[in-house]
Protein backbone atom coordinates (compact mmCIF):
# COMPACT_ATOMS: atom_id res chain seq x y z
CA UNK A 1 0.00 0.00 0.00
CA UNK A 2 2.81 2.35 0.87
CA UNK A 3 4.40 1.76 -2.48
CA UNK A 4 0.82 2.14 -4.21
CA UNK A 5 0.72 5.30 -2.32
CA UNK A 6 4.24 6.87 -3.28
CA UNK A 7 4.10 5.93 -6.33
CA UNK A 8 0.96 7.69 -7.05
CA UNK A 9 2.32 10.77 -5.42
CA UNK A 10 5.72 10.36 -7.91
CA UNK A 11 3.15 10.61 -11.00
CA UNK A 12 1.52 13.40 -9.43
CA UNK A 13 4.66 15.30 -9.19
CA UNK A 14 6.06 14.52 -12.66
CA UNK A 15 2.06 15.35 -14.16
CA UNK A 16 2.76 18.91 -12.02
CA UNK A 17 6.12 19.55 -13.64
CA UNK A 18 4.49 18.74 -17.32
CA UNK A 19 1.96 21.07 -17.37
CA UNK A 20 3.80 23.56 -15.63
CA UNK A 21 6.23 23.45 -18.43
CA UNK A 22 3.41 23.29 -21.27
CA UNK A 23 2.51 26.28 -19.55
CA UNK A 24 5.85 28.03 -19.17
CA UNK A 25 6.41 27.26 -23.28
CA UNK A 26 2.93 28.58 -23.90
CA UNK A 27 3.32 32.09 -22.04
CA UNK A 28 7.07 32.26 -23.91
CA UNK A 29 5.40 31.77 -27.47
CA UNK A 30 2.42 34.44 -26.49
CA UNK A 31 5.14 36.46 -24.85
Amino acid sequence: VMTQRALADAMELMANAMTQEAVSRTADRVA
